[in-house]
């Protein structure tokens, strides 16, 4: 069921995700890993499968959701939208700035398409079986 509450915990979690995965504020997985020691391999590599599995559950949840033209509509939205934004100065034109509006502007993105069956469930009644359908085989 879609609530105001549940879209926030969704985009707080994947808002969360998406910067542990890279940020230009030099504290991310990415960063983690390319400060290369031995002794923490393979906590590295636990910790880099965790997040590759749940990026991967995302990406198969909005594929299956919205296909190619809805996620490149949602795409085109969050990068437009992330120009106006800087364009209308509400960004500064840093690098560091605008790095951390597009990976908002990604994890917004991603939210969209993780709760676009909910959101239409909500709208509509209808319950997305293509998905149901897929899923079962």
């Amino acid at each position: 069921m879609f609530t105001w509450a549940s879209f926030l915990i969704r985009w707080l979690a994947i808002t969360a995700l998406v910067l542990a995965t890279y940020n230009p504020s030099g504290y991310s997985y990415l960063h983690w890993l390319i400060e290369w020691q031995q002794e923490q391999l393979a906590l590295k590599a636990a910790v880099g499968l965790i997040m590759a599995g749940l990026f991967w559950l995302m990406l198969v949840a909005a594929w299956l959701v919205l296909r190619l033209i809805g996620v490149l509509l949602l795409a085109g939205i969050a990068l437009s939208l992330s120009l106006t934004a800087w364009q209308l100065g509400l960004v500064p034109p840093t690098s560091a700035s605008v790095q951390f509006l597009l990976l908002v502007m990604l994890a917004t993105t991603l939210t969209f398409a993780v709760s676009y069956a909910h959101i239409r469930f909500r709208l509509t009644g209808q319950v997305q079986s293509r998905i149901l359908q897929q899923l079962q085989g």
